[in-house]
């Protein structure tokens, strides 16, 4: 069935509207003084052949017969209102009236009694007329609406105008401030697209709206999303469809609105109120009808994607340790774990990756999955209750990540990509994030312009930036196998068990203050050896998480021949800060043969609190301690009792710490005071294990007991002064260190 027309004509042939009618439907208009009535078939673009008149009162009921449907026409007040010629377009492209089939001017349309009928045809020049149409000439009319004067025969206007230009399609709805919603910064998704006819090609030419391969997205889904042109005939009509339109009286889709032409060539049209449309992909299509009827059996298509729905709760993103590299030489070998979890909490240095892939409830009606949705992260300090925002300046607007065609988003946390409010400015500006617990919160901001809101995104974590206290080796031993066992305590040292508890547990961020070693297995001693006093390399680490106490120990296992050995340790807390010990020379004879057979260079210590330990004597070479308090270790392997005699050999040391069997013999004093050291008021300091011994017969009658105690660091020292005034050559030496 075809739509029908009436066109309502003014005195000077212009066409002051049109209005369709469905076979089957019934339309009024209204009668003005001056107005002619055009009647245009749907099926055929010209005049119906046959139209049937009533006078009802004073209304002219028109009906249209169409098939086994009629259409009507009530034209409201006709017969007070002037009883305007109706008219209709012919076969040859001339206008003629409607005349009466039936004989007697009782059938004439402006005589008609009430409740009388007439059928009406189309008059033509060709017509023979019965005797009773003497006297009625016909009437040729101008071209109705066409611009023709009045009663000159005009062609008919059969070409039809070109598919709407379209030149922007406007977005004038902000979800955002529809839901009051105040969650990243004022975040306002209005905005228009342009078309450039020249490649076919969307593009956005203001605000904050999206676009996805060529499709509009957006979730104005009414009189919000305003589509605009140009160029079109002045008093055509545009149509827009949802689907696409083979023939607009017969459309493949839905009429979503319409409007007219301006004067200028311009026309706006907007989605009316109740047909808005509903999440999901369409192919819109525009239509241009000019006043004659014709239109092009295909329009513009526009592509849109309308979605409305608000993302869901994104749920908990991973976090990763991005830094890779934590050995303070060289990467260590075999640590390739980069992430450092305890439990669901982490620690990190300052530089990480967050990533996440959205689940299928987040991807809304969008024909790829998510892409294009922007990641907006804060992260709340709870320790300084300080917010911070992750913003990709490379992204062009305030986000952390685009999820891309697969789901997935990540992205780096390090200083260029951490901001922070100006609290005199306003301003967000980058920044390092301080140490502390944090809140991850996470919003998704879909294309269309659709927020979820910040959520908590799980995945508790702290920042560390402060390095552990550094640790040292203290002494070594062989073991059965002549291997070397390195020994040590760990400063501040505190086992932190996995317990379930709230308070210092694995499962939650341990206390600032012991984070050096928490008792994890994340936090390691990592050994570095260097075999000629230069270059370091790395050759063990220790686990120290589950030590009963603060203990550790190491086997080297690769010393072969007798020679110096410098150790450092590294200790690594949980968040990769790190922190290197005093170096700690080994001289091993390690065949035990009680005869040193490595180099014979001498060896020197480069800062204070260096300790070098030897397990044989009479080295033959110069052990030089250096500046600072430096400690030499006596600790033969022989079970008898051994001498060491201070003579040019050793040198520049201020604690000597004696083995059980082990005697020091002073020769030259003054070749071991140090003007270095902190211990400024004496000469040595000697320390002694329970059958160590000092031998003091180098001048046994000069040596004094003062009967005067020192305590240095917990232990008690008898003070043996030498005869003269200098008391700098005083010696403190252990009590109970045997003196002879």
């Amino acid at each position: 069935m075809a739509t029908n027309v009436i066109k309502i004509i003014d005195s000077q042939d212009k066409v002051v509207s049109q209005t369709q009618v469905a076979s089957g439907k019934s339309i009024t208009v209204s009668a003005k003084e001056g107005q002619s009535y055009e009647f245009v078939s749907g099926a055929t673009k010209r005049a119906p052949d046959e139209i049937k008149t009533t006078r009802e009162g004073n209304n002219l009921k028109v009906e249209i017969k169409d098939g086994d449907a009629t259409s009507t026409v009530v034209v409201e007040d006709y017969y007070t209102n002037g009883e305007g010629d109706l008219i209709g377009l012919a076969e040859d492209g001339h206008f003629y009236n409607f005349v009466p089939e039936e004989m007697g001017n009782d059938y004439m349309v402006t005589d008609l009694a009430d409740g009388v009928s007439s059928f009406q045809a189309l008059g033509s020049e060709g017509d023979s007329m019965s005797p009773w149409w003497l006297g009625l000439p016909l009437l040729a009319l101008g071209a109705a609406g066409g611009g023709g004067g009045s009663g000159a025969a005009n062609t008919l206007d059969t070409t039809a105008p070109d598919a709407p230009s379209v030149t922007m399609v406007t977005d004038d709805y902000d979800m955002q401030a529809a839901l009051n919603s105040t969650m990243w910064g004022a975040y306002d998704d209005t905005g228009s697209w342009s078309f450039d006819s020249a490649t076919e090609e969307w593009s956005v030419s203001s605000g904050t709206v999206s676009l996805i391969d060529n499709t509009i997205v957006t979730n104005a889904n009414g009189e919000e999303l305003i589509f605009s042109g140009t160029g079109g005939e002045a008093g055509a009509k545009i149509s827009l469809y949802d689907g696409v339109v083979v023939d607009p009286d017969q459309p493949n889709g839905t009429l979503l609105g319409e409007a007219t032409v301006a004067s200028d060539g311009s026309w706006s049209v907007t989605i009316d109120d109740g047909k808005e449309l509903a999440d999901g992909e369409y192919s819109l299509v525009l239509t241009q009808t000019d006043i004659a009827g014709n239109v092009k059996e295909d329009g513009t298509i526009i592509n849109v994607i309308i979605d409305k729905t608000i993302p869901i709760d994104p749920g908990n993103f991973q976090i990763k340790d991005s830094t890779h590299s934590r050995g303070y030489y060289d990467a260590v070998p075999g640590d390739d774990d980069t992430s450092t979890p305890t439990g669901d909490n982490y620690y990190f240095k300052n530089e990480f990756t967050l990533s996440d892939t959205l689940g299928t409830s987040m991807q809304g009606t969008e024909s790829v999955y998510n892409e294009g949705d922007s990641i907006c992260i804060e992260l709340y300090n709870s320790t300084t209750d300080v917010t911070y925002r992750i913003i990709d300046s490379t992204l062009g607007i305030e986000a952390s990540a685009i999820v891309d065609s697969d789901g997935k988003w990540s992205v780096d946390v390090y200083s260029e990509t951490v901001y922070m409010q100006n609290t005199l400015t306003g301003e967000w500006e980058k920044a390092d994030l301080a140490d502390g617990e944090y809140i991850p919160k996470i919003a998704v901001v879909e294309p269309s312009g659709n927020v979820s809101g910040l959520i908590d995104g799980g995945g508790r974590f702290a920042i560390d930036t402060t390095a552990p206290e550094a640790n040292s080796i203290e002494s070594f031993a062989r073991d059965n196998n002549d291997n070397i066992m390195l020994k040590g305590q760990i400063n501040n040292y505190q086992k932190v068990g996995l317990a379930t508890s709230d308070s210092e547990s694995g499962n939650d961020i341990y206390d600032r203050d012991y984070d050096v070693l928490t008792g994890t297995e994340a936090s390691k001693l990592y050994i570095y050896r260097s075999d000629d006093g230069g270059s370091y390399a790395p050759v063990g680490e220790v686990n120290v998480g589950q030590s009963v106490n603060s203990d550790w120990s190491w086997i080297d296992t690769d010393i072969a021949d007798d020679g110096v050995y410098t150790y450092k340790v590294e200790t690594l807390d949980v968040a990769g800060n790190s922190s290197v010990g005093e170096a700690f020379y080994a001289v091993v004879d390690a065949d035990r043969d009680g005869n040193y057979d490595g180099a014979t260079a001498g060896v020197a210590g480069t800062d204070g609190n260096e300790v070098f330990q030897t397990d044989v004597l009479n080295l033959g070479f110069q052990l030089d301690g250096g500046a600072g308090v430096d400690t030499l270790v006596l600790n033969p392997t022989s079970s008898t009792a051994t001498t060491l005699t201070l003579d040019s050999n050793t040198v520049n040391f201020e604690i000597y710490n004696l083995g059980t069997t082990a005697t020091l013999k002073i020769d030259d004093l003054a070749s071991v005071q140090n003007a270095g050291s902190e211990y400024t008021d004496h000469a040595l300091t000697i320390q002694g294990k329970t059958g160590s011994e000092v031998d003091l017969e180098l001048d046994a009658a000069a040596w004094v007991d003062t009967g005067d105690n020192q305590v240095i660091d917990g232990v008690t020292y008898n003070v043996y002064h030498y005869d003269g005034a200098d008391t700098s050559s005083n010696l403190w030496i252990q009590d109970g260190v045997s003196v002879i």
